[in-house]
């Protein structure tokens, strides 16, 4: 028995250390990040909700885009104003806009969104009119406690918005 015991022991131990990660597939990650794909379609409202609920921060929220009802000469100077916002980090280019289809289409990378920064989007883009554009699967990275990032991919991934919870893999493509 006490061999049985051991060989099931030493089995675990050597599947438990493989080089990549069980979760996603990666060998490095950066400690305390996630990255969560959430649902074409949810609204951005939906996903603040979230994860103000499960308390964890917003570090970054990417492929957001946004039309906006104003004509091809406002283009400018509603990005400019935009570009104010502390959310969108200052010398990128985003949010940037293109004038498509007979539309303003904007896109966007949000950054640090805390609670204040994003009930201030909410209120500017319904003062603008934005209405937020189907399409893509979003991307959100978000702050764990270090150490915890498997236990919260688990709470993550059972969320009907969630398409993946997966660690922030360095130097590694996330799987499709």
């Amino acid at each position: 028995m006490k061999n049985v015991l051991a060989f099931l022991l030493l089995i675990s131990v050597c599947f438990s250390c493989t080089k990549t990660d069980k979760y996603n597939n990666c060998e490095h990650y950066i400690r305390g990040d996630l990255s969560v794909g959430i649902k074409d379609g949810v609204p951005i409202e939906e996903v603040f909700s979230l994860f103000n609920r499960l308390d964890v921060k917003i570090s970054k929220m990417s492929i957001y885009s946004y039309t906006s009802p104003y004509p091809q000469d406002s283009l400018a100077s509603l990005v400019s104003y935009l570009r104010t916002k502390p959310y969108f980090e200052q010398g990128t280019l985003s949010p940037n806009g293109v004038f498509l289809g007979g539309v303003i289409l904007l896109s966007t990378h949000f950054f640090d969104m805390t609670p204040a920064n994003q009930q201030d989007w909410i209120a500017t883009k319904n003062a603008l009119h934005l209405t937020e554009k189907p399409g893509l699967t979003k991307s959100v990275l978000l702050k764990v406690p270090e150490g915890k990032e498997k236990i919260w991919i688990f709470k993550l991934r059972p969320y009907d918005m969630v398409v993946w919870a997966e660690l922030n893999c360095i130097g590694s493509a996330r799987p499709g």
